[in-house]
């Protein structure tokens, strides 16, 4: 049996990054500056729209993500890697046998992209 609980767009459930976010921080020289970043999960869009859990619309694989990265605010230069800066968080990890709306659906333990491109 599995510890991990469905995902939905909920503040409850918290995206944190890995590893800091390196982004060019305005200077003379454009600074690489490392800021830890994190997604409230009540930021999410294009979850389903008609499955809920606790009143909240089911995250799913592939469709939904989350906007606004929180945290590297001051990295205007953007990202030295992802070349984005405030952007969106997706999942890369997923349930292999629970659907909704025919799309997995994403648990608390998956791993997700942080401040990647939107779709």
């Amino acid at each position: 049996m599995a510890n991990e609980n469905i995902v939905a767009k909920d503040g409850r459930f918290r995206v944190v990054s890995l590893a800091p976010d390196v982004c060019l921080t305005p200077s003379k020289n454009g600074v690489p500056v490392p800021y830890p970043i994190t997604h409230q999960l009540d930021q999410s869009q294009h979850c389903s729209p008609n499955v809920f859990l606790q009143g909240k619309p089911v995250y799913l694989h592939n469709q939904s993500y989350v906007d606004n990265v929180m945290g590297d605010e001051p990295g205007q230069g953007k990202g030295v890697v992802s070349q984005t800066n405030v952007f969106i968080s997706h999942d890369i990890d997923h349930s292999k046998s629970v659907y909704v709306n025919g799309r997995a659906i994403v648990r608390t333990a998956d791993k997700m992209w942080m401040n990647w491109k939107k779709p």
